[in-house]
């Protein structure tokens, strides 16, 4: 975004250019008028891009998601888990509890794990948020 942002002044002025010159093939000035439908149409692109890339970015989440599911179902033994647990042991790329907490959130929404009631004891240790893994598919 900061390199569209950046050229965004720049790319108004070629499109004001442009349109001047579909009014009238001999003009020499670019009017106020053309300018501002130049930054007008700079903008949207700038939205567009933006827009664009947040769904990219919920792709990322949902890629991220689904690796951390793989890696429940694959490699993760025990039926419930923990953030700890998955801080300490899960995909090296993920290990942040802010970010599995998310990614959580997003496989208990498709199905894929519980959240257990506060106190459920994993490990023979009552812990505040540990979830449920559900094996094959998605259990909702």
């Amino acid at each position: 975004m900061r390199a569209a942002a950046s050229k965004s002044p720049e790319q108004a002025a070629r499109i004001a250019a442009v349109l001047t010159l579909w009014e009238d093939l001999q003009a020499q000035v670019v009017n106020v008028q053309m300018m501002e439908h130049g930054i007008t149409l700079a903008r949207y692109d700038l939205y567009e891009a933006k827009r664009l890339s947040d769904a990219s970015a919920i792709s990322v989440e949902t890629s991220n998601a689904e690796e951390l599911r793989r890696w429940l179902q694959e490699r993760w033994e025990a039926d419930m888990i923990t953030v700890r647990d998955l801080v300490q042991y899960g995909p090296n790329r993920l290990r942040e509890t802010k970010r599995l907490k998310a990614l959580l959130a997003i496989l208990e929404a498709h199905g894929w794990v519980t959240k257990l009631a506060e106190g459920t004891e994993v490990g023979g240790v009552p812990r505040k948020q540990a979830w449920k893994i559900w094996r094959g598919a998605a259990s909702g």
